[in-house]
Formats: C-alpha cells, sequence, structure tokens
C-alpha cells in the first residue's frame, strides 16, 4: 500500500487539481489527487493508479484554522442544523467540509468535524476521521469520484449502515451554487446536511452513512471509549483511502477497489478499520495484510 503522509505545511492553496479534465489514466503511474477543505483549501496528493494509497494530514484534528469551521453560526437555521447522533440536542451547525478532485471530476462533500454554533474555542462533537474515495475510470478516463460510505466496523461488526445506531448518520453535504458565492456569502454558509431520507432515495453508497467518533466538546464516547480527547488528536486526524475501479487507457481491469472496507463487512476484522485511524504505517500493515487475505477470500467465493 502507498502511503502518503500530508503535514500542514505542504497546504498547497490552488483553485484546480491537475491533472486537467480529459488527461487519461495509466495503472503503475502518477496521477493527481486533491483534498480540497471548505472549499477553499486544497492539498494535492500524487499516488499511482491503482495502488492502495492512503493520505493521512497530521495535525488535522487539533487546526482551528485551516481545518476549522469554515463558516461560524451565531445560530443554527432549519436548512443548517445537523440533526442526528447523541449530541444533535446542541444543535450543530458548523462544519468543517472534505470533497476530493481529480482530473477535473468532484466527489461529493463530506463533513470532517461538526460543532456546535458559535463555539469560542471551535472543538468538534462529531468527528468522521476514515474515508474511502473511490475513482471511477473508463478507459483511462475519470469519469466519478464517489465514498465507500456505510458503516463498517464502527463500534462492533454488527452494525449495518441502517442508521439504528447512534454512531452510524448521514454524512453527504449540499454543493454550493457558485453563483451565490460572495463576499459575505461563502461557499460553507450555503452548504447543509442532507437527511437520510433524501439519500436513501438519491441511492449514495451506504445511504451515505459513517461512523461518528466523539470530539473534545462531546462527554459522550463510543461502545470501546473512543473521543478524540482521549486519543490526543492524532487518531482523529483525517485519513482518506484511494481506491480504483474500471479500465485504464489501455483497457487494463483496476484492482484495488477490492480492498475497501465494504468488501470486508462479512469477516471479524475489527482491526482492520481501528488500525486504519492510525497516523503510524507500521500499524496499518497487519491489518492490510488481513485485507488482502480477505481480499483473496473474496475473490475465491466470487
Amino acid at each position: 500500500m502507498l502511503f502518503l503522509l500530508i503535514s500542514l505545511l505542504l497546504l498547497v492553496v490552488a483553485r484546480s487539481c491537475a491533472p486537467s479534465q480529459g488527461k487519461t489514466v495509466t495503472i503503475g503511474e502518477a496521477t493527481y489527487v486533491c483534498v480540497v477543505v471548505n472549499y477553499k483549501s486544497y492539498m494535492v496528493a500524487v499516488p499511482k493508479a491503482d495502488d492502495y494509497s492512503r493520505i493521512a494530514i497530521a495535525g488535522s484534528y487539533n487546526s482551528t484554522t485551516t481545518f476549522g469551521p469554515g463558516q461560524p453560526r451565531s445560530k443554527c437555521s432549519v436548512d443548517n442544523v445537523y440533526e442526528y447522533g447523541a449530541d444533535k440536542s446542541k444543535g450543530l451547525c458548523q462544519y468543517t467540509t472534505i470533497h476530493a478532485e481529480s482530473h477535473g471530476v468532484k466527489s461529493l462533500t463530506k463533513a470532517y468535524k461538526i460543532y456546535e454554533p458559535a463555539a469560542t474555542v471551535p472543538l468538534p462533537s462529531y468527528v468522521f476521521p476514515v474515508m474511502t474515495l473511490v475513482i471511477h475510470v473508463a478507459k483511462g478516463l475519470v469519469n466519478s469520484l464517489t465514498w465507500d460510505d456505510g458503516c463498517y466496523f464502527c463500534d462492533s461488526l454488527t452494525n449495518s449502515a441502517d442508521g439504528a445506531n447512534e454512531v452510524c448518520q448521514p454524512n453527504v453535504f449540499s454543493e454550493p451554487n457558485a453563483t451565490d458565492v460572495t463576499s459575505t456569502n461563502t461557499a460553507a454558509n450555503l452548504t447543509f446536511p442532507y437527511t437520510l431520507e433524501q439519500l436513501t432515495a438519491a441511492k449514495v453508497d451506504g445511504y451515505g452513512q459513517s461512523c461518528i467518533t466523539y470530539g473534545e466538546a462531546s462527554t459522550e464516547t463510543n461502545v470501546n471509549g473512543e473521543n478524540c480527547a482521549l486519543a490526543n488528536g492524532a487518531e482523529c486526524d483525517l485519513k482518506m483511502y484511494i481506491v480504483w475501479t474500471g479500465t485504464d487507457i489501455n483497457g487494463q481491469y483496476f484492482q484495488s477497489a477490492g480492498l475497501r472496507f465494504s468488501r470486508f463487512q462479512q469477516f471479524a476484522i475489527s482491526s482492520l478499520y481501528t488500525s486504519a485511524r492510525s497516523l503510524s504505517l507500521s500499524v496499518y500493515d497487519g491489518a492490510s495484510e488481513t485485507a488482502t487475505g480477505a481480499a483473496d477470500t473474496v475473490k475465491s467465493r466470487l
């Protein structure tokens, strides 16, 4: 697995992610994936196509600037409130948003951190530290970026993406209309969370849900005692896994999509998601080997 550790010192502010739309992708060759924070800060990673890659952004949990709330709000409106999880009564409506771009194609927007309105010190109540980006390619052309959404291994191996569990909640946000963005009406101010009903109707993968980890502003912990305050933030730093599916310019099929978490929900691999939250590559290696073994098992059953 290719490991890409991006620190905040490598932040690149840009308005596009090279190469441009129409450039082709070849298995084994370098390509570009951008992580976009709050619609304005771009970080560029250069993974090889079809390598199972991870972008780990050190310091992102404790960052109150680049990874802070995109739009401070004094109060929540009906449109932008996040009404899910154990802390919903606090009125959560400030967000650190994330989306990905590659070859001129953009993903849907997700929340990385969710806060109470007008917090003096922006400590999040909810954090979504692990995401998997699926890059869909047809004959070498990137045609869509999706998220491997779902609540795999949230706090037990029995969770499913059905909203019944408090830590399995919707996490897809609206895309702001560019023509509505002004100096006072920012992109972050125009975004709002989609409901589970909307995501279900749209047939978003895994209903657009993700595993909540509780942040420092919350007194809650997951079943296994997880709270970002207990982990000094490191395990709550953003980690994005990248997999590929489809065919490259030479008609070869990508294989890395077989390693995404959703493929292993039928196996007892609790260590996979737990170690996925670690910044350390060595910690992840063992789970990656387990996942590869499980992938071989999946293939033998198809």
